[in-house]
């Protein structure tokens, strides 16, 4: 089991990224504790809110837990949530709102768990000291009591070894990257790594980045600067050589004669020669990329409109049901003034003599007065419910229009992800220079691509079928 916790803020974010349903196949919202809206961004706006009460800027606290699939396989939702409790106990977060999200990626299911850090009744963020090593013990206690295995870096204590191979960890940035690109920093190391150690001259190293998809350039401050096939701005070159003496005074020293930092070409100059070395499209695989977008595009779509449907289908229940309790209090009123009437009607004209001594003696008068007052006393009580079921009401549709505009979020959200794929996918291979090991990805691109053409054949057979 892996997991990863850290303090944060932006909890809208947050939760639009959790209700994702564009990069997971499948979405659920297990669980939503200690507030009043049972949505993920109504929650997290509940939890700011109160956090503002307080000094603290990142009042979440968020864990993924990932099991280990390729020794232990999936956890079941039992372990899942004994893992929730005992780190609710090592974190001191018992008490706390909580909110858990299971996604399905790839064929993966793992787990996100969100809680406020803010104690109400105390206004203060509950601390988080050393609550990454708090994790991993309990990581390691889970995995001892049933049975699990841990990836060797969990398993290792030391933390001068456990930290030592951390420059090799993408950082925020990289991160990024790979979501652009599609190519993990550990691939990049592995590929310039291999580069230098086949170079026996700085030509060649020179000539062997580029044949793999990097360009050497002109940075800042006379620095060396490295970018890929895609224009991205890699980290310093010393430090993508995986080689413990390689550093920046080696890199210079075989590099400098024959490649000056102050005649190479600037970053703009070597996007525009990347751009210039792109390959020619074959008409063919820009169909089949079309066809590919087009297909994703259309999945997203069914999504989205399936989401707004049933959206669209509650506010109509909502409207049907305000209505039918307006209609209802509208009754209710008109049955009291009616019973309040016929009391009113026996009150003033009393049978025979008793006609007299009724006014000689003053009654009506009182009989009219408090006639007004229970007049009064119905007018204040009907006009408190009406507008207590007005109230109600409006707070209800408030609270709609904000899942609507949540559900707006993850629209966006989710477009922006279809489009960074799209953009991945033709940055593999459709719109890049050829490079060593771009056989592969053509053939992985092109096997995905033909499958999806496949299928939307058949699709349009099966329509036909159906038609005739």
């Amino acid at each position: 089991m892996i997991t990863k916790g850290n303090q944060r803020a932006g909890g809208q974010q947050l939760a639009t990224h959790l209700l994702n349903e564009f990069d997971n196949e499948k979405v659920e919202v297990h669980d939503v504790r200690g507030t009043v809206a049972k949505d993920l961004h109504g929650a997290f706006a509940e939890w700011q809110c109160v956090s503002e009460g307080t000094q603290c800027t990142q009042y979440l606290y968020s864990l993924s837990i990932n099991p280990w699939l390729e020794t232990n396989g999936p956890l079941s939702r039992e372990q899942y949530l004994e893992f929730i409790e005992r780190t609710e106990e090592r974190l001191k977060l018992q008490k706390q709102p909580r909110a858990i999200v299971f996604h399905v990626k790839e064929g993966r299911e793992h787990c996100h768990v969100a809680w406020s850090r803010i104690d109400v009744d105390k206004m203060i963020a509950v601390p988080m000291s050393y609550d990454h090593q708090n994790l991993r013990t309990l990581v390691q206690e889970f995995a001892k009591d049933h049975n699990l295995e841990l990836p060797d870096g969990l398993k290792n204590n030391n933390r001068k070894d456990r930290f030592k191979n951390k420059d090799k960890q993408p950082d925020a940035n990289e991160k990024q990257q790979q979501d652009r690109t599609g190519i993990s920093k550990a691939q990049h190391m592995a590929a310039i790594t291999e580069v230098w150690r086949g170079s026996d001259s700085p030509k060649a190293f020179y000539e062997g980045l580029e044949a793999s998809g990097y360009y050497l350039c002109q940075g800042d401050k006379n620095r060396y600067v490295l970018l890929d096939r895609f224009g991205e701005i890699m980290r310093s070159l010393p430090r993508m050589i995986n080689d413990k003496s390689v550093n920046k005074k080696t890199v210079d020293a075989f590099l400098n004669k024959a490649y000056p930092v102050d005649k190479l070409r600037s970053i703009e100059q070597t996007r525009k020669y990347i751009e210039l070395k792109k390959d020619n499209i074959s008409a063919k695989l820009k169909e089949d990329f079309k066809i590919a977008s087009d297909k994703w595009a259309h999945d997203l779509k069914v999504i989205q409109v399936n989401r707004q449907k049933i959206l669209n289908e509650e506010l109509a229940k909502i409207k049907a049901r305000h209505k039918e309790e307006k209609n209802a209090l509208k009754i209710v009123h008109q049955q009291s003034q009616n019973q309040s009437s016929l009391l009113k009607r026996i009150l003033r004209q009393p049978p025979g003599i008793a006609a007299t001594l009724y006014r000689v003696t003053g009654m009506h008068a009182i009989a009219r007065f408090a006639d007004k007052k229970i007049k009064e006393h119905q007018k204040r009580s009907q006009t408190h419910d009406r507008a207590a079921l007005n109230a109600r009401h409006r707070a209800e549709l408030i609270d709609f229009q904000r899942r609507q505009e949540s559900n707006e979020l993850v629209n966006q959200k989710e477009t922006r992800s279809l489009n960074a794929k799209l953009r991945r996918l033709e940055r593999e291979r459709l719109y890049t220079q050829p490079s060593k090991g771009d056989d592969e990805r053509d053939l992985r691109l092109k096997k995905n691509l033909n499958k999806i053409k496949k299928m939307t054949e058949q699709q349009k057979r099966d329509n036909e079928r159906g038609g005739r």
